[in-house]
């Protein structure tokens, strides 16, 4: 009787022990699943506002395909990661209040606030002219987005006249190379924080913030110029900076600074 007690006992500790190593990896999966949520979302999301005061088609996303200026006329250098219509299909989605759309450049809206929401499927290398010339943005949150590897930043924001936030915050350019024209025309920005950019390996910088009219402060705290060549008309045209610390900028490979302040 004592033995079979015994066994009786064996068998529920068995029992035990093997519900709570159950429980355990139950455990360990869902938490690794939960990870895996939230590096997705953290790496492939960025999120816009747009309002409208009457019907209107309008740009909601540009080629990705790098500008440059060449004899005064703007050329396509099909240099960007993405060079056709089908390569941006396969790599993002975009929802406008919540419904995936059909992709398009442009987009036709109705009178209102939209939320626009960018959904990227691969991990991004050239952002250059993301959103040039959205001219109905109001605000745009990065916060989510992985840019770890992109190298090309350049005309980002180029000629987005109505924007008037952008959350840079886990923003990381790192590898970033190219930051020309970046806020180039964003007539609408009072104040930018880009103490959190690294800009060691940037090269160049022209026209970086040029026609910024309404800026009135700019954190660059953080920013190293020690490879930059170019920053060429970089603040030409904010009339309204009210103070500029430059005290850390690193001058001794710049060979062009024309109209750096006209």
């Amino acid at each position: 009787m004592v033995e079979k007690e015994e066994v009786d006992n064996k068998n529920e500790g068995q029992l035990l022990n093997d519900f709570i190593d159950f429980k355990n990896n139950m455990d360990n999966i869902k938490e690794e699943n939960k990870e895996e949520d939230n590096e997705e979302n953290k790496s492939n999301c960025i999120i816009g506002e747009m309002e409208f005061d009457k019907d209107e088609e309008t740009r909601i996303i540009n080629s990705f395909e790098e500008v440059k200026r060449n004899n005064n006329t703007f050329t396509f250098s099909n240099e960007s990661e993405f060079t056709n219509e089908n390569e941006i299909k396969n790599k993002l989605e975009i929802k406008i209040n919540g419904k995936p759309i059909e992709f398009a450049y442009f987009y036709k809206f109705s009178p209102g606030k939209y939320k626009i929401e960018y959904k990227f499927k691969s991990v991004m290398k050239k952002i250059d002219c993301l959103f040039y010339e959205c001219i109905h943005l109001k605000s745009i949150d990065l916060s989510n987005f992985d840019t770890e590897d992109i190298t090309n930043i350049g005309y980002m924001f180029y000629g987005c006249n109505e924007l008037e936030n952008i959350n840079f915050t886990n923003f990381t350019t790192y590898n970033v190379t190219e930051m020309s024209h970046l806020f180039k025309g964003c007539f609408s920005l009072k104040k930018l924080d880009l103490s959190n950019f690294n800009t060691e390996r940037v090269s160049d910088m022209k026209y970086m913030f040029y026609g910024c009219k309404s800026l009135k402060e700019i954190n660059l705290t953080n920013f190293n110029t020690e490879s930059v060549y170019n920053m060429r008309s970089m603040f030409d045209e904010c009339n309204s900076l009210e103070k500029l610390d430059l005290s850390k900028f690193n001058t001794e490979n710049v060979n062009v600074m024309d109209c750096m302040f006209f």
